[in-house]
């Protein structure tokens, strides 16, 4: 089964906030301005890191972000990586 990771509900509260690595620094970007191969993290709205199931912060999305079909916006993961381990960064 693919690894996904969500943005949250359409509520602006309760979205999580992304920082993407690009240029060799961490900026802040909107969901759905991901990139496949991008490397990213997830911030809950109170300021928690999102951690995989393994406790991994770092996401490397495999794909370009959708709407799931109850109109969240997703994006499949690989997980566990470091800066340099993902695609063409």
């Amino acid at each position: 089964m693919r690894k996904k990771a969500q943005h949250g509900t359409s509520d602006a509260k309760n979205r999580r906030s992304v920082q993407v690595y690009r240029d060799r620094t961490w900026q802040r970007c909107a969901f759905q301005r991901l990139q496949k191969y991008d490397i990213f993290t997830l911030t809950e709205p109170d300021g928690t890191p999102v951690t995989d199931e393994t406790g991994g912060r770092v996401f490397c999305a495999m794909s370009y972000p959708y709407l799931n079909d109850q109109g969240e916006w997703e994006i499949i993961i690989r997980s566990r990586v470091s800066v340099r381990a993902c695609g063409k960064r």
